[in-house]
């Protein structure tokens, strides 16, 4: 029994002035009433029970509610890392010619943004020429665009560090961090480079790059902050995608050479062909026309004209075989010193039977 009804009962009990009958009375009433505080106490401890029950179930559904919208927002996300990627890859295996790359920093550039990169700069391809010392930098930004520019090894310890960093294996991460004075000398640099202009580098104090390897080239990002980790994963997740468009990459690099080379025998052929069919000295001047025919479709856009001279030191003069679209063909006869530079130009040329000329500037020349 309860204790308080307990004592109650016992004073009862004890009281002479109570009756039996009373005493019986009030026991039974103190009885029934211990009997409904045992019910309440079990409906209350039971419903206690049931409460923490509820609470651990309805905590472990939260949690597990959470994980799955953890889940959830993991997986869209990948979905949304997929897209970009495959977005990316898109782009870089309809590569058709080696500056297409700079299409591939620009839609690298747009994704990362949609990524949540959004101190970014500017994205950046890099193609390594160890024999010439430089490599081809390919640069977007929505602020300025697209640029390509020639970057030599050294001039530059910033570069420097960078290059033997990244050249050291073909899975290489390389993060630089210009900052204090090197800001200035590297604004300068830049620009002495021909990069494009960027005015944002006025305000900042620091500069980061981060650069992964892909063998003979790299592709990498510069950012106006640090990067965590999960960012930086997520590049390199863009550099495996570049990896396959970079082999494309050189796939058609070897292409146009192989093109060009092709190119190059056959108006070699073709020059041979006119030599082979010389009948008389005048027909040098159709050497000269067909030599003048295939420098141009070569490329040599700014020639003027196609020349070859029959020189006799003896008489201290020469024949000029001369052709040009201008002109046509012509026969000149002239002598080592009718001119200053022509001078020049036979001392030079008459050194050895197998010398190359050094290049004469000529403002205004009439003969």
């Amino acid at each position: 029994m309860n204790q308080h009804l307990q004592n109650i009962l016992n004073i009862i009990q004890q009281d002479e002035n109570i009756t039996e009958e009373q005493k019986f009375a009030v026991v039974k009433l103190l009885k029934e009433a211990d009997k409904e505080l045992e019910i309440t106490a079990f409906k209350l401890d039971r419903t206690e029970k049931v409460k923490r029950t509820t609470a651990i179930l309805l905590e472990e559904t939260i949690e597990e509610l959470e994980q799955k919208r953890k889940a959830v927002e993991a997986q869209n996300r990948e979905l949304e890392i997929e897209s970009s990627l495959e977005r990316v890859r898109t782009v870089a295996m309809s590569m058709n010619k080696p500056d297409d790359l700079l299409g591939i920093c620009e839609i690298l550039f747009k994704e990362l943004k949609l990524l949540g990169f959004s101190d970014l700069r500017n994205t950046l391809i890099h193609t390594f020429v160890d024999e010439k010392n430089y490599f081809n930098d390919y640069d977007f930004s929505e602020f300025t665009g697209g640029c390509i520019s020639r970057i030599p090894y050294s001039g530059h310890p910033v570069i420097e560090r960078f290059i033997n960093q990244i050249r050291k294996n073909k899975a290489a991460f390389v993060e630089t961090v210009v900052n204090g004075k090197e800001i200035e000398e590297w604004k300068e640099f830049r620009k002495k480079n021909g990069e494009a202009d960027d005015p944002r580098l006025d305000h900042i104090q620091e500069l980061f790059y981060y650069h992964y390897s892909v063998g003979a080239g790299d592709i990498g990002i510069s950012t106006f902050s640090s990067i965590p980790t999960e960012k930086q994963n997520l590049l390199k997740r863009f550099s495996n995608v570049f990896d396959l468009a970079y082999k494309r990459y050189i796939d058609i690099t070897q292409a146009i050479e192989q093109a060009k080379e092709a190119q190059i025998e056959t108006s070699l052929e073709r020059v041979r062909a006119q030599a082979m069919a010389m009948r008389i000295p005048e027909d040098l001047t159709g050497i000269c026309e067909v030599l003048y025919a295939e420098l141009h479709s070569l490329g040599f856009t700014e020639i003027r004209n196609a020349m070859i001279n029959i020189h006799d030191d003896e008489k201290e003069t020469f024949v000029n075989y001369d052709y040009s679209d201008e002109i046509g063909r012509s026969i000149n006869h002239l002598h080592y010193n009718i001119h200053p530079l022509i001078e020049k130009q036979i001392k030079q040329i008459r050194v050895q039977k197998d010398s190359l000329k050094h290049l004469i500037r000529v403002k205004t020349w009439k003969t």
